[in-house]
């Protein structure tokens, strides 16, 4: 990390000293900047090397250094273009992929709360029928006891008025018999 701000030092004081039209200071320290650049292979501060070289190197009246100090600078910038485009399109691809994963989350957060709604349904639907049944049931049970009773009472009925009618006959027999011992 010191490494790059010292690269970035000495191109700024390269770039003050070809200002001053002092050429040759200018000269070593951009040098120096461009080594510690392509060390770190910041490619950003190689660029502005390789240009601040041509510049200086114009001005001095080295135009074949010039050209090929400009043409290394364009191939950089080419490159780190490249490196920004891949970058760029890897940033774009991946914000592509997490808004295609966060719309499947959404669907998936939507698919379970559905589910979920579903069950709540299926339960209340089963309590209700449920109820319903049990319901019915006791119902029906209750009714048939209560069917058992009046029969059992029918019953009962059925066996006083057999029980009347029996003692009604044998009153009569009796009355007939003792009217007959009586004639």
């Amino acid at each position: 990390n010191d490494i790059y701000y010292y690269s970035l030092y000495l191109n700024n004081l390269g770039n003050t000293y070809y200002l001053l039209n002092e050429y040759d200071s200018a000269l070593v320290y951009i040098e120096q900047s461009l080594n510690y650049a392509r060390r770190l292979n910041n490619k950003e501060n190689i660029v502005n090397a390789y240009t601040l070289l041509a510049q200086v190197n114009q001005d001095y009246g080295y135009v074949n250094k010039s050209l090929m100090y400009y043409k290394n600078s364009l191939a950089w910038k080419d490159s780190l273009l490249k490196d920004r485009s891949q970058k760029w399109v890897s940033e774009m691809q991946m914000k592509y992929e997490f808004g295609k994963k966060e719309e499947e989350v959404k669907f998936l957060e939507r698919k379970n709360r559905l589910n979920i709604i579903i069950w709540i349904l299926s339960l209340t639907v089963t309590f209700i029928i449920g109820f319903f049944i049990v319901y019915s049931f006791r119902n029906r049970h209750i009714k048939s006891k209560q069917r058992n009773e009046i029969l059992k009472k029918e019953r009962e009925l059925a066996q006083l008025e057999k029980d009347k009618a029996e003692a009604e006959n044998k009153y009569l027999h009796e009355e007939i018999t003792a009217t007959e011992e009586l004639n």
